[in-house]
């Protein structure tokens, strides 16, 4: 090495490997604090279904999903929900495409059982729910960092204990935010590559239904995420 004065211009050479790293698209966020009521009386259908609709179009006009393993990354949806067996979760794409994030089987046994989203309020009126603390469950294509489903993670729960928004001490068990797979359970799964050929602008629909009686949840917000691949329109605005 040498002394450098005032003035003096410095050559670091540097290298850079394709692959490597990258730009991560920021999501695309609905913020949306939603009750999700018992469907009081229910018994294995869909009485109370809630959509919620987050339209997407910060992408070039025509932009359309080629190579699902790059252009998209996955759909987040932050929730609480006591008994998860009673739920379903799909996200309707704007082709029509309907992924299963969390289906409803006709056995609340196989369908995730007693096993808690988030941290519930429990015990609260089921037509008026008392928002609990939600958990982030991250909807990914097989080959990632997702390597089971959510009912896969609603049989074989984890035990936790917790202090409920109303300051009560709970002692239950909970399916852990983390990356799941949509439905791999029974004879139609729905894998993301029914997304391939869908325009990527137009109307992304999040559909959740009670389908049974005594349990509800807060939907806090979701998202959608994009590769890199996809330029964005309002890069920079």
């Amino acid at each position: 090495g040498g002394n450098m004065c005032l003035g003096d211009t410095l050559s670091i050479p540097a290298t850079f490997t394709a692959g490597v790293g990258g730009f991560i698209q920021a999501p695309i966020q609905r913020n949306r604090q939603i009750a999700l009521v018992d469907n009081v009386g229910g018994s294995g259908t869909c009485g109370l279904a809630v959509r919620d609709t987050l339209t997407v179009n910060q992408f070039a006009p025509g932009t359309t999903i080629s190579n699902l393993t790059q252009d998209f990354i996955g759909v987040t949806v932050n929730m609480e929900h006591s008994y998860m067996g009673d739920l379903s979760l799909q996200l309707i794409a704007p082709n029509g495409a309907i992924i299963d994030l969390k289906p409803f089987i006709n056995d609340l046994g196989t369908s995730g059982g007693g096993t808690n989203l988030g941290e519930p309020v429990l015990g609260d009126a089921g037509n008026n729910p008392t928002a609990g603390r939600g958990y982030s469950y991250r909807f990914r294509p097989a080959g990632t960092s997702a390597t089971r489903s959510l009912i896969a993670a609603g049989l074989a729960p984890t035990p936790y204990t917790y202090v409920s928004t109303t300051g009560a001490n709970v002692t239950d068990v909970v399916a852990p935010a983390g990356d799941y797979l949509p439905r791999t359970e029974g004879p139609a799964p729905t894998p993301f590559t029914l997304l391939n050929g869908s325009p990527v602008h137009g109307n992304w629909i999040l559909r959740y239904c009670d389908n049974w009686g005594a349990d509800n949840g807060t939907l806090f917000f979701w998202n959608l995420e994009f590769g890199p691949s996809l330029p964005r329109i309002d890069a920079g605005s």
